[in-house]
């Protein structure tokens, strides 16, 4: 008989594959093995992780645009698209 084990608690986050064998390890019953694009938030849950948003075109696409990254307070990070005018 086939048994799926229930986990609600990812607190061990992404696991090294030389920790993944280790199931005598708390860090086993509290990881995953592999966490992509997803948050591990520290209750232990889980959330995905936000992604782009597509705002529109360039303007003049002949031309091309420098991209900037901006950070501000260290808690708003923003991609600056800087074109010609």
């Amino acid at each position: 008989m086939k048994f799926d084990a229930i986990q609600s608690n990812f607190t061990s986050g992404e696991l090294s594959p030389y920790l993944q064998s280790r199931v005598d390890s708390d860090a086993f019953k509290n990881g995953v093995s592999k966490c992509e694009n997803m948050i591990v938030q520290p209750h232990g849950g889980l959330i995905k992780r936000g992604g782009f948003h597509y705002v529109a075109g360039v303007k003049d696409s002949t031309r091309k645009p420098i991209i900037v990254e901006f950070n501000y307070e260290n808690m708003y990070s923003y991609v600056l698209e800087v074109g010609e005018y």
